[in-house]
């Protein structure tokens, strides 16, 4: 059953939040993008999900995706992700990668994958809107209830910019 994988999944990243932070504010403006960023209904805390690239600007085809946490209580420190979250939770899993572009599905929910190429000048992560792909800048997890042991999620909202039509999208996703 797919909620309570992603149920399972859940539980083993919440029970292991990453407890010590590393300072680096360079590294949102370095050799990383900001991709998008994820948020939940159970607390201000967020992880946020950046390109990594190369000096000439391409993607770095062998370790594309990072991730990390934001915490309220740290707001100047990137957290990185546990072992068991990158594995089972938030982590970003690769499906291919180029150096212009990747694709992505995030470890606990499979069905939604990502697209991330250059446009305009800048990467942008992309997300299925129909017939066309669509830029995206967050995601949103509802829980239900608050249990940590067992945790069940409602849906996921996918935020995006529909440029053309200039008019915001919103994607929900339902697990299954």
């Amino acid at each position: 059953m797919r909620v309570s994988r992603i149920g399972l999944s859940l539980l083993l990243l919440f029970f292991c939040t990453g407890m010590f932070g590393v300072e680096n504010p360079e590294r949102e403006t370095g050799n990383k993008t900001i991709l998008f960023h994820l948020e939940r209904n159970r607390d201000n805390n967020q992880v946020y999900y950046a390109l990594n690239v190369d000096k000439q600007g391409l993607i770095n085809d062998t370790d594309p995706i990072c991730a990390y946490w934001k915490k309220e209580d740290q707001p100047n420190k990137q957290i990185p992700l546990t072992s068991l979250q990158q594995k089972y939770g938030y982590g970003a899993k690769i499906v291919n990668s180029s150096p212009s572009e990747v694709r992505f599905y995030l470890a606990a929910y499979p069905d939604a994958v990502f697209t991330v190429k250059r446009i305009d000048g800048e990467y942008v992560s992309l997300m299925k809107s129909g017939k066309k792909e669509v830029p995206m800048s967050k995601l949103y997890v509802h829980f239900k209830g608050t249990s940590f042991w067992n945790p069940v999620i409602l849906k996921i909202d996918v935020y995006g910019l529909d440029a053309q039509h200039k008019e915001y999208l919103v994607r929900e996703l339902i697990p299954t």
